[in-house]
């Protein structure tokens, strides 16, 4: 029978003595500091991982650093100890836009290429802010929308567009200047603000473009002719101006022609070529469609400018203008019966199509009559505007074609103000 120790002290080792325990000897050095029990899990232990702190393990040891670490060490009291500890988040893959290129078996890096194949020139730097982020949405959700005319330009506008411009940035900054202009239209309130974004992206877009156009190549061709399309756009968009009336203005030629001249020598460029709806239409007599009004309104203009302009070198070039102008009447205005060869009504061509087409037949002999003044080109403009007051009645041309009317109005002479009787009289506007 063995003795027991009365002592109090046996008693009390008996009761507080601690339970055995397997000592992390391998564990991390943050566990270490903190006199936390490391699980000792590679790469990262479980108590680092929960804590989103950088796990840190000892380098491995030689034999004779084990040797040193087994001789006994003063330890020091627990109210000397420090417990303060340093917090380093971990990188992840979701904390960087950009990360780094995977690494091939052989340990080369694998090269890939850039995400927006037309880099910025040195000095512009595209930064956005959170009003962008609501610009480029207001983009996609009502102005786009204000563009489409068919089944094509849906397409075009509200899904090939916004992608272009996730690949260049001329055609985002574009993008963006069209919905500021549309914006500040919608919410008079946010006029100021609107502005001030509009010009940087305005701005920087035209310089992009600028900085594209001597290199014009197979992989950014269709981003130029986008940005060349929005950039007239936005010409329109910005509204009437004093002494500009789109196609010329009181001072001199205005940009606006040479813009919508420039989109067609790229899109001969990339083949984006469009056909009218009914191409056997446009063969058709012109005896057909003797019963439109515009007609016999046309065939007096014509008349005029026979007369007119008998001795003048640009008669023919006024005549393909002409005839023009009928041609573009004719795809903006239609009955829903069908025509004497029996044929379906025709639709109305998209108001886009009709603008582009007309100025891009248009001779150079014209816009130099048109920008002097001369009382023909003027004659035949002021009747190709019905075709614009018909057409369109987006916020794009809201103002412009009395805006137009009434410049042309103002470089006539008195005596020639009647042959634009018709027109004004189709816009319902006033003589002044």
């Amino acid at each position: 029978m063995v003795e027991s120790d009365p002592s109090p002290d046996a008693a009390t080792n008996a009761v507080f003595s601690r339970r055995s325990h397997r000592k992390s000897r391998n564990g991390c050095k943050i566990c270490k500091k903190r006199h936390l029990k490391c699980d000792e899990a590679k790469p990262e232990c479980s108590n680092c991982l929960n804590h989103s702190v950088q796990c840190i393990y000892a380098s491995p040891v030689s034999s004779s650093q084990k040797a040193d670490a087994t001789t006994p060490r003063r330890t020091k009291s627990k109210s000397s100890e420090k417990t303060s500890f340093t917090l380093q988040f971990v990188d992840s893959e979701y904390q960087h836009v950009w990360s780094m290129p995977p690494t091939n078996p052989d340990g080369t890096q694998e090269t890939k290429a850039p995400v927006i194949p037309l880099s910025l020139p040195p000095g512009m730097d595209s930064q956005f802010c959170l009003e962008d982020f609501e610009l480029q949405h207001y983009f996609l959700t009502s102005t786009c929308f204000t563009l489409i005319e068919d089944e094509a330009s849906h397409k075009f506008w509200s899904s090939v567009v916004p992608r272009m411009g996730y690949r260049f940035p001329l055609v985002h900054h574009l993008m963006l200047s069209l919905a500021c202009l549309h914006m500040s239209r919608s919410d008079e309130h946010r006029q100021s603000n609107c502005i001030l974004r509009f010009d940087y992206h305005y701005s920087l877009g035209l310089r992009l473009m600028s900085a594209c156009l001597p290199e014009v190549i197979a992989d950014n061709s269709e981003a130029v002719w986008i940005g060349s399309i929005l950039i007239c756009l936005v010409a329109m968009a910005r509204g009437p101006r004093e002494g500009n009336f789109l196609f010329f203005g009181s001072e001199g030629p205005v940009e606006w022609v040479s813009l919508l001249q420039g989109v067609n020598v790229i899109s001969n460029m990339i083949q984006k070529r469009r056909i009218p709806n009914d191409p056997e239409r446009d063969s058709l007599p012109i005896s057909v469609r003797e019963h439109y009004a515009y007609r016999e309104s046309i065939c007096r203009l014509k008349r005029f400018t026979q007369e007119r302009a008998s001795s003048d070198s640009l008669l023919q070039t006024y005549l393909f203008a002409l005839d023009n102008v009928l041609q573009a009447f004719d795809w903006a205005f239609y009955d829903d019966t069908p025509d004497q060869h029996g044929l379906p009504p025709a639709k109305p061509e998209p108001f886009g199509f009709v603008l582009f087409t007309w100025v891009t037949r248009m001779e150079r002999g014209f816009w130099d009559a048109l920008q002097r003044k001369e009382a023909v080109s003027l004659v035949i403009l002021a009747y190709f505007v019905v075709v614009i007051h018909r057409m369109s009645k987006s916020w794009l041309s809201h103002g412009w074609p009395e805006h137009i009317l009434q410049g042309i109005w103002t470089f006539l002479e008195k005596k020639d103000r009647e042959l634009i009787q018709w027109p004004m009289d189709q816009i319902q506007l006033c003589n002044t």
